[in-house]
């Protein structure tokens, strides 16, 4: 899947829609694979009470993070960063983000932010 990016502000994954059109079984697939590994994650530096709390695999995702960033250990430790272990979308949260665009006027015109969400692929949070 050539055309996969990843997109960092309100830490979302965009797939160009022809892929959606072409190849809706592979882009399943990746999303449950993207989610298996958001899980991973998590178990990794999530206790029982979802409070941060690392545990045996933390360190491994750790050396594993630190190497794709081309960071050092100790830096990546600084910024552990929770992900949803479902990868569900908050509608609330897109909108405050393109809410604060258009403040700083970085966005003209409208945009209808439930629309943007593909709901054959995305959980949306209720």
């Amino acid at each position: 899947m050539e055309r996969l990016y990843r997109e960092y502000g309100e830490r979302g994954l965009v797939v160009l829609a022809v892929n959606f059109q072409e190849s809706p079984d592979t882009v399943k697939r990746f999303m449950a694979a993207f989610r298996k590994g958001e899980r991973t994650w998590d178990e990794a530096f999530l206790g029982p009470s979802g409070r941060r709390e690392d545990q045996a695999t933390a360190p491994e995702m750790i050396a594993i993070a630190a190497k794709v960033l081309s960071q050092p250990p100790e830096i990546v430790k600084l910024g552990i960063a929770y992900y949803d272990p479902e990868s569900r979308i908050s509608v609330a949260d897109v909108q405050r983000v393109v809410d604060w665009y258009k403040a700083q006027s970085m966005l003209k015109g409208e945009i209808d932010v439930p629309a943007l969400i593909d709901k054959r692929y995305a959980i949306v949070v209720p």
